[in-house]
């Protein structure tokens, strides 16, 4: 907190790397300045009481050995395919383009939505965003910042092609598996606009047809591999991926928007008043993203260990 501030805690300084200038004498009358990067870790102490959070502090410690090390960290990723689609043309050549390849349908699915609800006045669904192989990250916009309308055309047509792309169509042979992080809780708001998914998610008939159909969850993949571990996506994809932080800015606008409206954080309604320029580039494309890779990760671990088992 002397260093990164009041508001700041070790939980929220958590994957960040913050570089601080202070000043270390004078030379011919002016100031020289040191550059220092600050990461934060637990307590090992606190580690020792709570071992849930081992995992969380080896990856604080790898980040800390790697700057020493001089390495880039914290830095952005290279070669990602993250895209905002507002339009009916990209989405169908997006939608056709997995279709085609069976490589790609393992797909992870997003949502912003605002609203406690998608039943309640004033509730809608904003965004839907998808994965279908590493690094890609497509986010669907339906509504802009305060609900109005985004996608071109109409809405309707967004939805026609996202049914196309999260649902069975047994007469072309495609056959997706859906899943994400936490899933269940976007389900009802895919559901009132005519996007059900639930068979898809559903689990396979048979133990034998689990790896090469059904729908998946990173977050009881990872339970699977580490049950005592942090499940908070953010956490997950510091553990699990290559990905940055991702999520600091649109946690400062919340905490922000909260303080502005005296609201707790668990009172907010959802993103709908997020400006676009904060949500969509970043933020939204990198969520269905890290819960793929995540799985991926975490399913390649769970069969090399029911392999040695057997």
């Amino acid at each position: 907190k002397a260093v990164l501030g009041k508001r700041t805690s070790t939980s929220s300084a958590y994957g960040r790397v913050e570089y601080i200038q202070f000043p270390i004498g004078c030379e011919s009358g002016d100031l020289r300045y040191k550059e220092i990067a600050v990461v934060s870790a637990f307590h090992p102490a606190y580690v020792h009481r709570r071992p849930e959070l081992f995992g969380t502090f080896e990856t604080q410690l790898r980040l800390f050995t790697a700057l020493l090390a001089g390495k880039d960290v914290g830095g952005e990723e290279q070669d990602l395919d993250h895209r905002v689609i507002y339009n009916a043309a990209l989405l169908r050549k997006y939608v056709d383009e997995v279709r085609a390849d069976p490589s790609r349908w393992l797909i992870a699915v997003d949502c912003e939505w605002h609203g406690i609800s998608p039943n309640e006045p004033g509730a809608y669904l904003r965004t839907v965003q998808t994965s279908t192989r590493h690094g890609e990250g497509i986010c669907v916009v339906l509504h802009h910042q305060g609900g109005q309308p985004a996608f071109v055309p109409a809405r309707s047509y967004a939805i026609e092609e996202l049914r196309r792309l999260l649902l069975t169509d047994e007469e072309a042979g495609y056959y997706p598996r859906v899943g994400g992080h936490l899933l269940r809780r976007y389900l009802p708001w895919l559901i009132s606009v005519g996007i059900d998914c639930r068979k898809e998610f559903a689990a396979p008939a048979t133990p034998e047809e689990m790896r090469p159909r059904g729908g998946w969850d990173s977050t009881l993949a990872y339970h699977a591999v580490n049950e005592t571990a942090s499940f908070h996506l953010s956490d997950m994809a510091l553990q699990l991926t290559t990905a940055p932080r991702y999520d600091l800015d649109v946690i400062k606008w919340r905490e922000a928007y909260c303080s502005k409206h005296k609201l707790k954080a668990k009172e907010l309604e959802g993103y709908g008043d997020c400006p676009d320029w904060l949500l969509l580039s970043r933020y939204a494309p990198y969520d269905p993203d890290v819960a793929r890779r995540s799985f991926i990760r975490c399913a390649s671990e769970i069969r090399n260990l029911t392999t040695s088992i057997t």
